[in-house]
C-alpha cells in the first residue's frame, strides 16, 4: 500500500490484507491489473481509453476501501459482545466488502472475458462495471464514516459517547445522507443477504417502490399493477428509491407498510399455513379504571387522543378453562400455567399482528400456551408515551383477568419483534419501577434500542433494501414526536423512549432475556449494546446473530430455507424460554458431539461463579416453587438439540447461526454482587405485594 492509514501512522505498523478476504482482493486486483494492459496494448481507440481511465479509477478505489476495511477488521474485535460472539456493525462492513469483492470479480471477470466481441454486449457490460464501481464509492464513503465513528466512541461502545447531543446528531445524519445509496437498490440489490433471498429482495423492493406511485390513490391494485415494470427495470427501481428518500414522509410509509396487511394477502397468508387454533378471537381491553392491589389506581391513557379501548387477539391450542370461549363446552383442558405475550414491530407505524397470526398460530400449538396478541396506537396518530401507556395499561388488565386468558399466570413471558421488541424492553422497566409485577421472560427478536442512528450497524443500513436508515428515520422522528427535520424540536431522549439509557439498578432486577438479531440488521448493534448492559447489571442474555439475512427475515420463511431455520430458532428459543423460567433455572449450554453441521457455530458457555447464586435467587423470586415436568405441554430442553445433517443437507446450506448462551462472560463486581442479592431479599419480602 502507498500510504498509510493515519492509524497505521499513529501506531507505526502496516495494517496487513486480512486473511478472511485476502484471496479474493488479490484476484481481483489481478484481473484487474490484466485487463488494463491487455487493453492498453491491444488498442489506443477512444473507447479503450475510456475503458483504462476507468478500470485506473477503480483500482484506485478499491485499493483505498481495502486499506479501510483492513483497519475496521482490526478494531472490530474491540465491540464483539464476547470473544465467542463476533457480531457488530464494524464487523457486518468487512463482510458486506467482502462480497462485493466477490461480485466485481464476477463483473471484471466477464468484461475480460467478452473484450474481442464488445459489440454483442458492450453496453451492459460497460453499465455493470460503472455500476459496481459507484457501489465502491459508495462503500469507501461509508468505511471513511466509520472510521469518525471509531474515532469517537470509547472502547467497545458502540454508541458515540457524547451525551446523545442534537449537534452530533445532526452530524450523523448529515454523514448519512452524503452517502449516495441509490446504487443499492438497482443492480446491486440485496448482494449481502443469502444468495436464496436476492430474488425476494427484489420483489419486496418492488412492491414498496411501486406503492410511491400508488400512494396519492391509496390504491393496492394500483401497487400490485406496477410491480412487474420495477422487477424487471432495475435501474428505473434505483432512480425510484432515490426519489422517496428525498421526498417521502411517514404518512407514505405507513401506507406502504400497510401493504401486506391487505385482506387479500393476510387470508392468503393464512390460508397457506398448516396450523390451526382452535381459539383465535378477539379481546377488547375496556376503559374502566383498575385498581392496583395496595397502590393507587390506574387509569386508562387518555392522553393526545382521549381515551380508547385497545384490541388484542387470544389463540390458543384448545379450551381451557375459564375462557368465554370454552363456556358451555365439554372438550376444555386446565388452564396453562404460562401465558406468552406478543407484541408485533412495524416502525411504531404499522403491520398490526393480523399479518403474524400464521407465525404466532404456529407458537401456540407447539408451546400449548395461550398467547395474546397486543396492538398499540401507530405513531401517526399519537406520539410517545402513549404507546407505553397503552401496554402498560393492557398488561396491568392481563394481570388482573389471567382466568379469562386460560391461565394461572404463573410464568408469563413476552415474545416482541422489532418496534416491539423497544417497546417490551420500556414495558418492563416501568413495571420494575412501578413496583409492578415484570414478566419472568422476555424474547426480543431485532429490536431497536437506541433511536437516535449513531452506532455502525444503522449507518450501513442506509443500503437496506427493508429497512433503509433514511427511510426509518421519519418513522423513529415521528415515534418520538419530532415533526420532520426541526432541530429545534429535537430532545434528549427519555429512557423509556431509549431504553439503552435505563438505569443499571432497573437492568439489574431484569428478568431472562434471550435477544435474537442477525449480522446485516439495522439492529445488530442495539441488541450487542443492551447483551453488554444486561451482562454488567448482572443479567447475562442469550445472544443468537444469525448470518446473512435481513431484518424481519420471517416475511420470507415460506420462500427461502435460510429463513425458514430463523424462524425454527424463534421457536426453539421461546420453548427453552418457558422451560427455564417455569424450573427457575439458568439457560442451559447448548451443547453437541463432534458433528456439529458446519454452518451452527455453538458457544459451550460459561457461568462467573460470583452470579451463579445471585442469579439463582433472582429467578426462584419470580418464577417461585416449581417442579421440573412437562405439564402444558411445553418440550422440555434441557439442551439445546442440534440435528446432524446428511451430506446433501450440508451442501444445500451455508447460513450460520452464532449461539450464544446465556451466563457468559459475567463480570460483574463483588459490590454489584452483593448489590444485586441485597435487591433479591428485597423482592423475596414483597412478592406478594407485587403480584395481582
Amino acid at each position: 500500500m502507498d500510504d498509510m492509514h493515519p492509524k497505521q501512522e499513529e501506531s507505526g505498523e502496516e495494517i496487513s490484507i486480512p486473511p478472511i478476504y485476502e484471496k479474493d482482493y488479490t484476484e481481483l486486483i489481478t484481473v484487474t491489473e490484466h485487463i488494463i494492459t491487455e487493453v492498453d496494448i491491444q488498442s489506443d481507440d477512444d473507447f479503450n481509453k475510456i475503458l483504462v481511465r476507468l478500470l485506473l479509477k477503480f483500482k484506485q478505489i478499491l485499493s483505498k476501501l481495502q486499506e479501510n476495511a483492513a483497519f475496521i477488521h482490526t478494531v472490530s474485535d474491540d465491540y464483539d459482545y464476547s470473544p465467542d460472539v463476533k457480531g457488530n456493525g464494524y464487523r457486518t462492513f468487512v463482510t458486506i466488502f467482502h462480497r462485493a469483492l466477490l461480485k466485481c470479480s464476477k463483473v471484471l471477470k466477464a468484461l475480460n472475458l467478452n473484450r474481442s466481441s464488445w459489440l454483442a454486449g458492450e453496453k451492459e457490460r460497460m453499465e455493470d462495471f460503472m455500476i459496481w464501481s459507484e457501489a465502491l464509492s459508495s462503500l469507501l464513503m461509508m468505511s471513511e464514516n466509520l472510521i469518525k465513528m471509531h474515532e469517537r466512541t470509547e472502547p467497545g461502545n458502540l454508541f458515540t459517547n457524547h451525551d446523545y447531543s442534537i449537534r452530533y446528531l445532526d452530524e450523523v445524519v448529515s454523514m448519512m445522507f452524503k452517502i449516495p445509496t441509490g446504487i443499492f437498490f438497482g443492480r446491486c440489490l440485496g448482494f449481502q443477504y443469502q444468495d436464496s433471498l436476492a430474488s425476494y429482495m427484489t420483489l419486496f423492493n418492488s412492491v414498496f417502490v411501486s406503492s410511491w406511485d400508488a400512494y396519492d390513490s391509496q390504491s393496492f391494485i394500483k401497487t400490485m399493477l406496477g410491480i412487474p415494470n420495477y422487477l424487471t427495470n432495475d435501474d428505473e427501481r434505483a432512480k425510484k428509491m432515490e426519489e422517496i428518500e428525498l421526498l417521502c414522509d411517514i404518512k407514505f410509509l405507513k401506507f406502504a407498510m400497510s401493504i401486506p396487511e391487505n385482506p387479500f394477502l393476510v387470508g392468503l397468508d393464512k390460508l397457506c399455513s398448516a396450523s390451526k387454533c382452535q381459539v383465535c378471537h378477539d379481546i377488547t381491553i375496556p376503559t374502566d379504571s383498575i385498581q392496583l392491589k395496595g397502590k393507587e389506581t390506574l387509569h386508562a391513557p387518555d392522553g393526545q387522543i382521549g381515551k380508547k379501548e385497545i384490541i388484542c387477539r387470544l389463540m390458543a391450542h384448545g379450551f381451557h378453562t375459564g375462557m368465554s370461549a370454552s363456556v358451555d363446552r365439554t372438550d376444555t383442558i386446565k388452564p396453562s400455567d404460562f401465558l406468552i405475550i406478543y407484541i408485533h414491530g412495524g416502525a411504531f407505524i404499522g403491520m398490526s399482528h393480523d399479518v403474524n397470526i400464521p407465525h404466532v398460530r404456529r407458537l401456540a400449538n407447539e408451546t400449548k400456551a395461550p398467547i395474546i396478541l397486543l396492538d398499540y396506537t401507530y405513531a401517526t396518530e399519537a406520539v410517545y408515551p402513549r404507546q407505553i401507556d397503552e401496554l402498560f395499561f393492557a398488561y396491568c388488565w392481563i394481570l388482573q383477568n389471567l382466568e379469562t386468558l386460560g391461565t394461572t399466570g404463573k410464568h408469563i413471558v413476552v415474545y416482541a419483534e422489532s418496534a416491539g421488541a423497544t417497546l417490551t424492553v420500556c414495558l418492563t422497566g416501568r413495571c420494575i419501577e412501578a413496583g409492578i409485577r415484570a414478566p419472568d421472560g422476555l424474547l426480543l427478536v431485532h429490536g431497536l434500542f437506541q433511536l437516535y442512528p449513531t452506532c455502525p450497524s444503522q449507518i450501513i443500513s442506509i443500503m437496506d433494501p427493508i429497512v433503509p436508515s433514511k427511510l426509518i428515520m421519519h418513522c423513529v422522528y415521528g415515534y418520538m414526536g419530532i415533526a420532520g427535520e426541526n432541530q429545534e424540536e429535537k430532545t434528549h431522549p427519555d429512557p423509556f423512549m431509549s431504553p439503552l439509557l435505563l438505569n443499571e439498578k432497573i437492568y439489574a432486577k431484569f428478568p431472562k432475556v434471550s435477544l435474537i438479531t442477525t449480522d446485516m440488521d439495522p439492529c445488530l448493534d442495539d441488541n450487542v449494546s443492551l447483551a453488554k448492559k444486561l451482562n454488567s447489571a448482572g443479567r447475562p442474555p442469550t445472544l443468537d446473530i444469525l448470518l446473512g439475512l435481513p431484518h424481519c427475515f420471517c416475511i420470507f420463511r415460506s420462500l427461502s430455507q435460510e429463513a425458514k431455520e430463523g424462524q425454527e430458532l424463534f421457536i426453539q428459543r421461546l420453548k427453552t424460554l418457558l422451560e427455564q423460567v417455569k424450573e427457575g433455572s439458568d439457560l442451559k449450554t447448548a451443547t453437541t458431539d463432534n458433528e456439529t453441521p458446519k454452518h451452527i457455530l455453538v458457544d459451550e458457555g460459561k457461568v462467573d461463579d460470583s452470579n451463579k447464586n445471585t442469579s439463582s435467587k433472582e429467578t426462584n423470586t419470580s418464577s417461585g416453587d416449581t417442579k421440573s415436568n412437562n405439564e402444558d405441554g411445553v418440550e422440555k430442553m434441557d439442551k439445546v438439540k442440534v440435528e446432524k445433517e446428511t451430506p446433501d443437507h450440508k451442501a444445500t446450506h451455508n447460513k450460520i447461526i452464532k449461539v450464544k448462551q446465556e451466563n457468559e462472560v459475567t463480570e460483574a463486581t463483588g459490590d454489584r454482587t452483593e448489590e444485586t442479592e441485597s435487591n433479591d431479599e428485597s423482592s423475596e419480602d414483597t412478592e406478594g405485594e407485587n403480584k395481582y
